[in-house]
């Protein structure tokens, strides 16, 4: 599964594994909100890279931990004006 970094209230099932996209230029960091549970299996912060220069967006593998249900957010620097939390809501 592809999962665009930007993408917000998205659905998950706790051990999916997908990929982060990153189509825009800049590099993003995806990070913990606060002290809230973190819900991916790479540690916090992630760091995606930008589109090269070929025109393939930055990627990042990871996934979601087993023993989550429910919804968890978290933040991405930097996605313009779509703001944050972002939300993933895990059955």
């Amino acid at each position: 599964m592809v999962r665009n970094v930007c993408d917000d209230k998205w659905p998950a099932q706790k051990k999916d594994e997908f990929t982060w996209v990153n189509t825009m230029t800049n590099p993003v960091i995806i990070s913990q909100d606060g002290t809230k549970t973190w819900p991916f299996t790479l540690p916090s912060p992630i760091d995606v890279a930008g589109q090269r220069s070929n025109g393939q967006p930055g990627r990042t593998d990871c996934g979601i931990l087993d023993a989550l249900r429910g919804n968890y957010t978290y933040n991405v620097y930097t996605c313009g004006l779509e703001g944050n939390p972002k939300t993933v809501i895990i059955s």
